[in-house]
């Protein structure tokens, strides 16, 4: 499937908030960032934090190019323009039949040109929590590579949780671009 990014506005809210059905998918979504229960106004205030002339933070709803039904979400975060890196987070597959069919893939892969051309990043990194192979696999079917583990770096109520850094430099992104 081929999808396109679109700037994510608060009519897409109520889509994601359908699209978290537990606690579980919300922690791997967006980590220990929100809380569960979701509430609107988190993500209205998530929302009003981006974009400006040089953002720290973008915000996109994917949807399928042939159709225009948004499949998905995903985010530039920590933009740093002096160091010419950018982050990935809460990338999210929507609706639940549609995952595990390769379109995580095609929404990661859609915001690299955004990141490495028109903000002109060097790097590109994401965090993963290291139990979850799926998006580990997918990330690494796009060209991230693994930097390391971060250990007990998030908590999740008493539990710690191990936290993988993945990354793609320009020249690899250029290279398998061609």
């Amino acid at each position: 499937m081929a999808v396109e990014l679109r700037p994510f506005e608060p009519s897409d809210i109520d889509r994601v908030m359908g699209w978290i059905t537990s606690r579980e998918l919300l922690l791997l979504w967006a980590g220990p960032f929100l809380s569960w229960p979701l509430r609107r106004e988190a993500l209205e205030e998530h929302l009003a934090a981006a974009g400006g002339e040089k953002p720290k933070l973008l915000i996109y709803k994917a949807v399928d190019a042939e159709t225009g039904e948004a499949v998905g979400h995903i985010e530039l975060t920590e933009i740093d323009h002096l160091n010419r890196s950018a982050r990935i987070g809460r990338v999210l597959v929507g609706p639940d039949r549609l995952r595990g069919q390769g379109i995580g893939q095609a929404i990661t892969r859609a915001v690299l040109p955004i990141a490495l051309e028109q903000l002109d990043m060097h790097r590109v990194d994401l965090n993963v929590f290291d139990y979850n192979a799926g998006a580990i696999a997918c990330y690494q079917k796009v060209g991230f590579k693994l930097d390391g583990v971060m250990r007990h770096a998030r908590r999740d109520g008493k539990n710690y949780i191990n936290v993988c850094v993945m990354s793609m430099l320009e020249d690899e992104w250029r290279a398998l671009s061609r």
